[in-house]
């Protein structure tokens, strides 16, 4: 954490305020890469250690569509539903982390289509009560945990919200006034919804660090390592205060150069040196990508899936052995390029930032990405518990269009069905837009 000590303390302020029941919520708003989720992060580890709760929002431009996608896959991490596991073991993973007579079952069981539930609570309802009735069970949910304990509740990247979620939200900012309750929302300028200027709303732009800032970033990076002021000049002058920008760009003088660790430059040798340094964050990624060749080809196909990526699915689509898959995923990680979560065939991997990801899939040849969503679409079409949205999403990159559009009517069907109007149109709409 660089200069963001004020960010980050007035953040906390918030927090406090939660603990003692007056509900907040602070917009974290900044242009890609400015240290949106750092921020985020840095709470998150500081408040985690007093044990609250804590539910985890993440918007996805792949779900932008779907009704409650966020909400759903937080249920489903809660839980810890796994792709292999049938109704009856969903069941009992959802009674045995919600309680048995939890009133709110029969809700969470439609949430993640559980045909095995029986319940006559939401029987006779019909899309529009079912909606309503839902909105209010998520809520009261919350509410419940923060009874019990403050809660964070982190949305992130809420510019790629769907308006089901966004509705969702609001009734929040409406209810948690006098709950121990602190909403943190992430989003990039772009994203103009002010909660009805609420009173318990905090908005927090991120501006760009200044050249001190900047120097103390790099030297952070640099550790032992102390780079001529010539080329420090250099970073300053190409990543323009971009903390993003900043860490990729040092971190690929560093490793392109490898310099003594102990070393101190002299002026004249900076000078001397053939220093290509990219010119824009998308250059300076590549350049980390090249030198990690033969990886690169398995980051460019991970790009393809999207910025969350399962290693089973990856694997389906590259001609590497289990193997050999694992060591490139491994050296990525190494990199710090992607995260992992888990191990095996059943790992998840996230690109460290959408930058990132953007920066791999953009250097592909278009045929070859094309093939890849091709594939992908083929793959995950055979999922019973993908989204057709996420199906549609590959199929009109592969150029199938006819598929695409009965993709997107059948993911507008099952928004109506659920009352999700704007998220019905916006599918019916989605082919000719894309």
């Amino acid at each position: 954490m660089i200069g963001r000590d004020l960010e980050l303390g007035l953040a906390l302020e918030r927090w406090g305020q939660a603990k003692r029941g007056e509900g907040q919520l602070v917009l974290l708003s900044g242009e890609a890469g400015i240290g949106k989720s750092r921020i985020t992060r840095a709470l998150i580890d500081t408040v985690s250690q007093e044990n609250p709760a804590r539910v985890s929002y993440q918007c996805s431009p792949y779900y932008s569509r779907s009704p409650l996608y966020p909400a759903v896959q937080h249920l489903r991490l809660a839980i810890g539903i796994e792709e292999a596991d049938d109704d009856g073991e969903k069941l009992r993973k959802l009674q045995r982390t919600k309680g048995p007579a939890n009133p709110l079952l029969p809700i969470f069981a439609s949430l993640i289509d559980l045909k095995c539930y029986e319940s006559d609570a939401l029987a006779g309802l019909n899309p529009q009560q079912l909606r309503a009735r839902t909105l209010d069970g998520l809520v009261d949910d919350i509410l419940g945990a923060a009874a019990r304990r403050p809660l964070l509740f982190v949305i992130e990247d809420i510019h790629w919200i769907d308006a089901t979620t966004l509705e969702l939200l609001d009734q929040c900012v409406d209810r948690i006034q006098n709950a121990r309750v602190m909403m943190m929302v992430t989003t990039r300028p772009s994203f103009e919804h002010g909660f009805g200027g609420h009173p318990i709303v905090t908005k927090l732009a991120l501006d760009r660090l200044g050249r001190e800032q900047t120097t103390a970033f790099i030297e952070k990076l640099g550790g032992d390592i102390r780079l001529p002021p010539t080329i420090v000049n250099k970073i300053i002058a190409t990543t323009d205060g971009v903390p993003l920008f900043i860490e990729e760009l040092t971190k690929s003088v560093l490793e392109t150069h490898q310099f003594d660790r102990v070393a101190v430059f002299e002026e004249d040798h900076a000078r001397s040196a053939d220093l290509d340094i990219p010119l824009t964050l998308h250059d300076s990624l590549m350049a980390r990508l090249d030198r990690l060749q033969p990886v690169k080809e398995v980051a460019q196909m991970a790009a393809c899936i999207g910025r969350e990526f399962r290693q089973d699915l990856l694997g389906s689509v590259t001609r590497l052995s289990a193997v050999e898959l694992e060591e490139a995923l491994d050296k990525l990680v190494d990199a710090e390029l992607v995260f992992r979560r888990g191990r095996g065939s059943d790992a998840r991997y996230t690109f460290k930032h959408a930058l990132v990801r953007d920066a791999a899939y953009h250097s592909m040849l278009k045929s070859v990405r094309q093939d890849i969503r091709s594939r992908l679409a083929d793959k995950l079409g055979l999922e019973l518990t993908v989204e057709p949205e996420l199906v549609a999403h590959h199929i009109i990159a592969a150029r199938r269009y006819r598929e695409a559009a009965e993709c997107f009517l059948q993911a507008g069907r099952a928004a109506a069905a659920r009352s999700a109007n704007a998220e019905a149109v916006a599918h019916s709409r989605a082919p000719w837009t894309l």
